[in-house]
């Protein structure tokens, strides 16, 4: 119950739509947007460019070739570039699930509340649990050797 209000206390206290730790991860993202090219092919449709690398994104549908937006539900770089192009704002592409409605939806529910102990009925008529009787365990019973005797009649023998 605790750590649920703890979190409910801290979504309460976030300043944007979208939770603190992914606005971090896409400030990482910004930093890494400047080698990529954007090329607006028509509609909402774009294709992000590097030296090596090519990646068709249509912003309709939230598709990107490498994929990585729709798997984590984070823009990545070309999508990033591709948003900065339509002058829009980048936390509005992001997931559901990474905003403060649906965490705050997550955790809306609480538990109720239980007495301490002294509260708890107590039934002494029923029977305390025995422990499983023992099992013998399948295969061949081992041999017990008594080595040390062993030992002592083979040095009587020698002597």
């Amino acid at each position: 119950m605790i750590r649920l209000e703890s979190i409910r206390e801290k979504s309460s206290r976030w300043e944007h739509e979208v939770s603190p730790a992914i606005r971090k991860k896409l400030d990482v993202i910004k930093s890494q947007r400047s080698d990529w090219m954007t090329i607006h092919v028509g509609g909402n449709k774009f294709e992000v460019r590097n030296h090596r690398y090519a990646y068709s994104l249509d912003m309709d549908m939230g598709t990107c070739d490498c994929r990585m937006w729709q798997m984590s539900g984070i823009p990545y770089v070309h999508t990033m570039q591709a948003i900065y192009k339509m002058n829009k704002n980048p936390e509005d592409f992001v997931a559901i699930w990474f905003r403060k409605v649906q965490f705050d939806y997550a955790y809306e529910f609480y538990l109720n509340p239980v007495g301490g102990m002294d509260t708890w009925n107590s039934f002494p008529h029923l029977n305390v649990p025995l422990p499983p009787r023992p099992r013998t365990m399948p295969g061949r019973p081992k041999k017990k050797k008594d080595k040390g005797l062993h030992m002592s009649q083979r040095c009587v023998g020698l002597g």
